[in-house]
């Protein structure tokens, strides 16, 4: 995290689901996981500070381009989770002060 900027995750983990679903006649359905790792996590995080170190962040975040995944570390959690982010906002809250909000994805990649 640049210097300055503070990670804030202002709500704790989405669990998600990938699940195989057929539907028959007469409301019967049969599911399955979707390979290994069909739960998975995803969160919301906001990082407020100085443009120039959320500058550092969005940079970061437009080379990983949704597809390069990294670790990150939640404050109240014991091990890093691989992660990616698809999309982000950058606000502007100051005369030298900024916000991103992202939406992560948890990975299951080998890095």
């Amino acid at each position: 995290m640049p210097a300055g900027c503070d990670l804030i995750m202002p709500d704790g983990p989405r669990y998600m689901t990938a699940t195989r679903r057929a539907e028959f006649e007469g409301g019967y359905s049969q599911r399955s996981s979707a390979g290994p790792n069909s739960l998975r996590m995803g969160r919301t995080i906001t990082v407020m500070g100085p443009k120039a170190g959320i500058k550092e962040v969005s940079d970061f975040l437009a080379r990983m381009a949704g597809v390069g995944a990294f670790y990150l570390r939640a404050p109240c959690e014991d091990e890093p989770v691989l992660y990616s982010a698809a999309s982000w906002q950058v606000m502007n809250t100051g005369h030298d002060s900024a916000r991103l909000t992202a939406e992560l994805r948890q990975e299951f990649d080998i890095v």
